[in-house]
């Protein structure tokens, strides 16, 4: 189904004064108070957002490998090449041995 097909086909469910039916039920799922700490949560920042974002892993695409153990920490590069030109080029991982895990998110969260 092409995605106009799918978009009248969810429009064609309404009754006036919005959306109605099962295919509208995960938006209701994701926006309910009982699913607060989820990262669409609409009473964050955009700040509260990314920073949940990062903490979770949600849409990252790097991955630094850290301390002797590498242990993993996601980020995502669109928002580290904002601050240097550096992570551009970067691998998708990056291992940094001689760092430690607190150090690398208090980074990732200046």
């Amino acid at each position: 189904m092409e995605a106009t097909q799918l978009i009248s086909s969810r429009m064609d469910t309404t009754n006036g004064d919005g959306p109605v039916g099962s295919e509208f039920d995960d938006t209701e799922k994701v926006f309910s108070p009982r699913n607060a700490n989820t990262w669409r949560n609409p009473s964050l920042d955009l700040k509260g957002h990314l920073y949940n974002m990062l903490d979770n892993g949600i849409l990252s695409d790097m991955t630094f490998l850290v301390g002797e153990g590498k242990d993993s920490v996601p980020a995502h590069r669109f928002v580290l090449v904002l601050w240097s030109k550096v992570f551009e080029d970067m691998p998708d991982t990056v291992e940094i041995p001689e760092m430690n895990v607190a150090a690398l998110k208090a980074f990732l969260k200046v």
